[in-house]
């Protein structure tokens, strides 16, 4: 059974890894090259699914 950190942990990279998914630009400020190119679907139809 993993213990409190642990779970914590599993937890904030989770959380992380998917903002760094909806706003690749903060990857990309943050130098992290997996997001260059990449950018943030910003229409409506993506914003009515996240809301």
């Amino acid at each position: 059974m993993k213990n409190a950190n642990e779970l914590f942990t599993e937890l904030s990279e989770h959380i992380f890894n998917k903002y760094l998914e909806m706003n690749p630009e903060a990857g990309n400020h943050l130098g992290l090259h997996e997001y260059d190119g990449k950018m943030s679907d910003n229409t409506l139809r993506n914003f009515r699914i996240c809301k």
